[in-house]
C-alpha cells in the first residue's frame, strides 16, 4: 500500500497528511472563503492562479501539494531554490533554511538530487510577476504509487467539480497510462528513470485540470 514517507495523501484535508472528505460544490459555497485546507494540484494550476492564491470550487486553498521532478537545485546560505517540473509546467519552489537547525541535524534539509521526484507542501506566491511556491515541507518520493495517487486525486477533484462527460471519458486512457508507467517503474526499479512526458495522455488529461 502507500508508503507514508512518500505520499501524504490528497483530496481535501484539514492539514498535511490528514485525510478528509472531499467537499461537494454546494458545501464549498457555504463554507468560509478562507478555509484552511490542503489540496493536491498540478503546476499548471499554480501558474494560472490569481494573486489571491489557488481556489478550487471558489474556496481559497491556503496550502497546496505538488508532486514533480527536480530539474535544478540552487543552494544558498538562507534558502534552497528547486526548479520543479511536472507534465503541465515548470516553476520554482523555495525552501528557507534554519541555519541553526542544520548545524545540529544534517537531516534538517531534504536529501534531494536532480531528477528525483518530490512532494512539496506550501503556498503559491507571486514574485516579480512570476508564481513561486514557498515550501515548508519537501519529501522525496520513493514509491511510484505516490505519483500515480497524486495525479488521480488532481483529476478526481476536477471531475467532481465538473460533470462534463467528455472530460470523464478521458480518464480511461489516462488510467491505462498510469498502469503502464507503474509497470515500467516496477521493471526498472529506478523511480528517477520514469518519464511521464513520454505518455501524451497525461498532458491531454491534466491540461483539463
Amino acid at each position: 500500500m502507500w508508503n507514508d514517507q512518500s505520499v501524504a495523501g490528497g483530496g481535501f484535508f484539514n492539514s498535511p497528511g490528514q485525510f478528509g472528505n472531499v467537499t461537494t460544490p454546494n458545501q464549498a459555497q457555504k463554507s468560509t472563503r478562507r478555509a484552511s485546507r490542503t489540496a493536491p494540484i498540478v503546476i499548471r494550476q499554480a501558474l494560472h492562479c490569481g494573486d489571491d492564491g489557488v481556489k478550487i470550487w471558489g474556496t481559497e486553498i491556503q496550502i497546496v501539494s505538488i508532486v514533480a521532478r527536480v530539474r535544478n537545485i540552487r543552494l544558498q546560505s538562507t534558502k534552497i531554490t528547486y526548479t520543479i517540473q511536472d507534465i503541465t509546467g515548470r516553476m520554482r519552489a523555495v525552501l528557507w533554511i534554519d541555519q541553526e537547525a542544520m548545524e545540529q541535524d544534517d537531516k534538517a534539509t531534504p536529501r534531494v538530487q536532480v531528477n528525483d521526484y518530490i512532494q512539496v507542501f506550501g503556498n503559491i506566491k507571486t514574485n516579480k510577476g512570476k508564481k513561486v511556491m514557498m515550501a515548508f515541507k519537501i519529501m522525496p518520493i520513493t514509491d511510484v504509487n505516490a505519483i500515480t495517487f497524486h495525479y488521480l486525486q488532481c483529476i478526481h477533484n476536477k471531475v467532481k467539480m465538473e460533470s462534463d462527460s467528455k472530460k470523464v471519458r478521458l480518464l480511461g486512457p489516462f488510467i491505462f497510462c498510469l498502469h503502464m508507467v507503474a509497470h515500467q517503474a516496477t521493471k526498472t526499479c529506478y523511480i528517477s528513470s520514469i518519464n511521464f512526458e513520454l505518455y501524451p495522455h497525461f498532458y491531454k488529461v491534466l491540461n483539463q485540470v
